[in-house]
């Protein structure tokens, strides 16, 4: 896109990024979430949660938790799917004392 003078959008991002998640290439999915904030673009909600649902789906929930107290610091609009992932994640896991928090939130 970049060759044809059209950057691509938080939208256009969301589909390699959904891609490596998928294929449990999660190191370059981060990556490619850290490059779109270099870039000056903040990930939507959606963006957050194609991430989190990949780090909880392939069991690095100590990850997903790191990322999601980074998205809460940094203020970022966070939706009710973002926390059901989360909440998911840690029911997965038999930490469901740990989700009550994200629930009642």
């Amino acid at each position: 896109m970049h060759e044809n003078g059209q950057p691509p959008d938080l939208i256009t991002y969301n589909i390699p990024l959904d891609g490596l998640c998928k294929i449990q290439h999660l190191d370059e999915a981060i990556g490619l979430f850290s490059k779109i904030i270099d870039k000056g673009h903040r990930p939507n909600a959606n963006m957050c949660s194609i991430l989190l649902n990949g780090l909880c789906k392939c069991g690095r929930l100590r990850t997903a938790r790191e990322f999601f107290q980074v998205l809460l610091i940094n203020n970022y609009c966070l939706d009710v799917v973002t926390y059901t992932i989360m909440i998911g994640g840690l029911c997965k896991e038999d930490l469901i004392e740990e989700a009550m928090p994200y629930f009642q939130k």
